[in-house]
């Protein structure tokens, strides 16, 4: 093989690969994205929605928004599922109070386990502002202190037609 010719497989192979790969890259991304601010996008928030270090006294409490966008190209359902673990049963006690704003509405997390909290419509390319709220109420008294609680929220994007079916 000659040099010539071994430059031009090069050539060729380069202005393949920069075509290529814009290509690929698009079909790799995500459907559903999140945000803490609406500007920079990620698979998932990162970190704690809430600061693990963060230490509450009875009568605090705090609200953060992230955002949710549905870039799948069709519209789409949205769900927010949390997980709690509350081996205080500070839930079902009614000492903390969590709840989720999504589509106006305040929806409360009542128990522990695993909670369905939201459902909603996410529009084809739509930005969804998610607020959680967390209250630990006056009341929570003095024998709240050094407990603790974890919970997850897991966002999910699944298909509008069988979001209709199961409506239906």
């Amino acid at each position: 093989m000659t040099a010539r010719v071994a430059a031009l497989i090069a050539v060729v192979m380069v202005a393949l690969s920069l075509t290529l790969a814009p290509a690929t890259a698009a079909k790799s991304w995500p459907k559903l994205v999140l945000s803490r601010d609406g500007h920079a996008w990620s698979a998932d928030l990162g970190r704690p929605l809430f600061g693990a270090k963060r230490r509450w006294v009875p009568g605090d409490g705090e609200t953060r928004t992230f955002y949710a966008r549905n870039q799948s190209g069709e519209d789409a359902r949205l769900r927010v599922t949390f997980t709690v673990s509350d081996p205080t049963t500070w839930l079902e006690a009614g000492r903390l109070r969590m709840s989720v704003l999504a589509n106006g509405t305040w929806t409360p997390v009542r128990a522990a386990g695993r909670t369905g909290v939201v459902h909603m419509l996410a529009r084809r390319g739509e930005v969804v502002p998610v607020k959680v709220r967390v209250r630990l109420l006056p009341d929570a008294g003095a024998r709240s202190m050094d407990r603790s609680l974890r919970f997850d929220i897991a966002v999910r994007l699944t298909e509008l037609s069988s979001w209709k079916e199961a409506r239906a």
